[in-house]
Parts: C-alpha cells; structure tokens; sequence
C-alpha cells in the first residue's frame, strides 16, 4: 500500500481536504517554507526546525491555523509547549514538499547562516568585530529579508542586520573621505612630478578623473536603475549612455521562407538571454573614441571627412573596438564589452520577429535607418532616427557594427543561451551587424550578418558596448 511513503501521502491529502479553503498547495508551502525546516549541506537533505507556534499561525498568519490543526491531527505535525514541528522527516522528502525545499535551500542555508551570526554579535556583547556580513552577502541577506515568506524567519537577526549597515555606511564614509584625499594628493603629483613619473598612467588618470568625471553606479544604484528600458552613464564626459535591455527570448535567424535569407542566417533556433544587461543607446562616436585617443589608450581614426563629434567612429578593426571596451572596463571597473552575437539581434529586434524591428514594412525604413537612399553615402550623426521598442537608436544602418563572436557560415550547433560562440571558427574572422549607410534595404534586415577579418578597418564599420550588469 505504499508503505510509510504511501501512509504520509493519503494523511497529506486527507488533512488537506479537512481544512476545507485553506487546504491549498499554496497554504501548505507557507506553512512549512521556510519556518519548520531547514537544509543540511553535510546529508544534503531538509531537516526539521521546531519553532514558536505564534510564528507560524499567528497574526497575519492566522488563516494557516486550520490546515495546521488539520495536520497535528493527522499526525504529521506534532504540537509542544508552544511549539510546532514536523512529525517525521518523512514528510519533507515527499511532493510537492521536497521540490519547495530543493528551490529554497539556498536560501534556507542563509537564513541559518544569518542567524547563527546574529546569536554570535549577541553573546560577543554586539562588538562590531562579530559583524561580519559586509559588502554583497549582506545586500544578499536584505533581498532575502525582503521576501515574504523570510521577513518572519529573519525577525531574529534585525538588530544585527541594521548594525551591519550602520558599519558598512560608516566604512563608504570613510573611504569617500580617502577617495578624496587621495584625488587632491593626485592633483599635486600631476602637477609638480608629471617630468618625472609614469606619464602615460597620468594622461589616462588626468582623463578619467578630471575630462571624463566619473560617476560610477554603486551597487545600490545600480540595483535601482537595472531596469528594463532604464538609462544611465557612468561619467560626465565620453561615457556612452548604456539601455538597461529586459531578459526574455526569440527566434533568432531568418525563415526559409525568406526570400531575401542568406545561407548564413539559419537554421532559425530559440535563444533565452537570462538575465537583463546593459546595450548602448547608440554606436560608440567619435567625441567618445577621441577620449580614449586623449587617454593614449586608443589610436586617432580618420573621419573619411565627413565629420567627428556625435557621428559614429568608423575605421577601427575588431582589435581596436575590442582595446576601447577593455579600456572602458578598466576606468569604470565595470564588465564593459562587446555584444554577443546572439543580444545584438536580440536588442535589434526590441521583441519584433519581423524582417526590421519595427516590422516588414519597407516603407517605414527611412524614419529609423540610414541607408543608401537617404544618408548621401556618408555616415550621419547617431540617434537622429527613431529608436526601437528598446529605445536603441541606428540599429539599422549607419555603420555596420563589430560583435564579440568569431564568424560561423551558419548557426548550426550554436548555444541557445545568448552567450559567445567562440567554438569551431576561425578566431580572425569576426561578425559584423546591422548594416550600412551605403546598403539597400535588405542588408539592413534584423537578422543579416557577416564576417571581417579582425584586422579590417572600412569606413562604414564602427561598434557599440555592451555591460553586464551585477546581479
């Protein structure tokens, strides 16, 4: 008949059904997650906790009370002094129990972790040395506090958690007092030693510090303004202004039925980008290269003579795009890079399966792209167009834009979460997007790619960045 298994599952079901409405999936899990058990990292299994029964089916949790009961008479919970437990383990390991514990246990471990500390700050008389959750494992801790089904578990460990914070901000204080002593002490060098020291690294700290005015996103920020549809730049000057692009899915490639598909723009196949990330609002332009040229961390490019300030750079090779992202990421200390492949056409898109992101309206091309029939065969100042459902201006057009993959004749075999493929190809072939100034419309199409040598440099061929945003 199932044995103890099966005796558990029919008492399950039979308790359920007795606390009539409240018997619910849903009820049950908020009764058991996370207040009675807990996970064992050594037997790699739930074990049961014995709390305070006030904390389980008290107050704003009044309305458990009737499954609960249900429960301890059916023998599954067992019911103390004011305590309520889970009668045997056996419970735990059975559905939909074991699968709600198996999702969670990880946060399960925090929470004991959290707490165990908390107990440690008490007895050690609350000295700030037993405050130990500093920096992302406490946010991680107040995220988790912040889940509704935790905020009772973590009550416990309040006190600790706000001293950790007055610790942490205390220490920010102090290092933006360092900061800026460190910044004027800078100035002084710059300015009696720069004869006499590195002065490469000064032309670059003198950029970045004093030109370009840094404003980094802390983590905090940086938590506020992840996202979807989001702004934000991380200098005053020469920083390019970064869309925060959602997670989601598409088809990526062209149909068969396509009757201007390329050989190289299928087989189609699902792509999932998992998590949002960061896509410049427009390409990288030449104000913004030329910084970097100031900084003496990027070679001076030639404008072909139609112009530099706010018209895309052109005229740098995959290396030259790649130096510039690697030394964005090593001034603002963040993941600056180059786009995949896969979240180019997932950000040209902006959700739209048809031929361009707006659609497969031809008619339409002018008013978000420049192309041989409107851009008098030279590059044009970026975001004079209209922007995509992602608000990603010259996604289309312009200047054909570098990518991080290597180039593959088709997609066969190509990973389906969004990320680099770097297998299988020839390393100095890179792919180029989105088409061109000089192009007609069907090289301007969503899914139209191709491969330059890494070393090439045209004068209809620039990039834009990506970032990676913490998560």
């Amino acid at each position: 008949m199932g044995g103890i298994e099966g005796s558990i599952d029919r008492k399950l079901a039979e308790a359920k059904a007795k606390a009539g409405a409240a018997g619910t999936d849903a009820n049950l899990r908020r009764l058991i997650v996370p207040a009675l058990a807990t996970w064992d990292p050594a037997a790699n299994a739930a074990k049961r906790l014995v709390p305070n029964e006030v904390d389980i089916i008290g107050g704003d949790r009044a309305e458990l009370a009737p499954l609960a009961n249900a429960l301890v008479e059916a023998r599954l919970l067992t019911r103390g002094s004011g305590t309520l437990e889970v009668a045997h383990e056996a419970l735990l390991r059975r559905a939909p129990i074991a699968g709600w514990l198996e999702e969670v246990k990880d946060a399960l471990k925090l929470r004991d972790d959290v707490l165990r500390e908390a107990r440690e700050w008490a007895e050690g008389g609350k000295d700030a040395e037993h405050l130990v959750r500093r920096g992302a494992r406490l946010e991680s801790t107040l995220d988790l506090r912040d889940n509704a089904d935790f905020a009772t578990a973590l009550a416990p460990a309040n006190d600790y958690l706000a001293a950790s914070r007055r610790l942490e901000a205390a220490g920010r204080r102090k290092a933006r007092w360092v900061r800026a002593a460190i910044y004027t002490m800078l100035l002084g060098i710059i300015a009696g030693l720069v004869a006499f020291i590195n002065q490469d690294f000064l032309k670059e700290q003198y950029q970045w510090r004093l030109v370009m005015g840094p404003s980094v996103l802390s983590a905090e920020q940086e938590k506020e303004v992840a996202k979807p549809g989001s702004d934000f730049k991380e200098c005053a000057n020469g920083c390019p202004t970064m869309i925060v692009v959602p997670a989601g899915k598409f088809t990526m490639g062209s149909p068969e039925t396509e009757e201007d598909r390329s050989e190289d723009e299928g087989p189609q196949h699902e792509v999932t980008i998992a998590k949002t990330f960061a896509v410049g609002r427009t390409d990288i332009t030449f104000a913004e290269w030329d910084i970097c040229v100031a900084a003496g961390a990027c070679r001076k490019v030639s404008d072909n003579g139609w112009g530099r300030g706010d018209r895309p750079v052109i005229l740098v090779s995959w290396e030259e795009a790649k130096g510039y992202v690697t030394w964005l990421k090593r001034m603002i200390g963040k993941d600056y890079r180059l786009l995949s492949e896969a979240e180019w056409e997932y950000a040209a898109r902006a959700g739209n399966q048809g031929r361009w992101s707006f659609g497969d309206d031809e008619a339409q091309l002018g008013d978000y792209a420049w192309f041989n029939r409107n851009s008098d065969v030279k590059t044009q100042p970026v975001a004079k167009k209209k922007p995509n459902a992602f608000g990603l201006y010259d996604m289309h057009g312009n200047v054909w834009q570098w990518v991080e993959d290597p180039y593959h004749d088709s997609y066969a075999g190509a990973p389906s979460d969004g990320s680099v493929w770097d297998q299988g190809a020839d390393a100095n072939r890179r792919v180029v997007r989105g088409g061109s100034r000089g192009n007609i419309p069907r090289y301007l199409r969503s899914a139209v790619r191709d491969g330059y040598a890494a070393l090439n440099r045209y004068n209809d061929l620039g990039f834009r960045v990506g970032r990676t945003l913490t998560p």
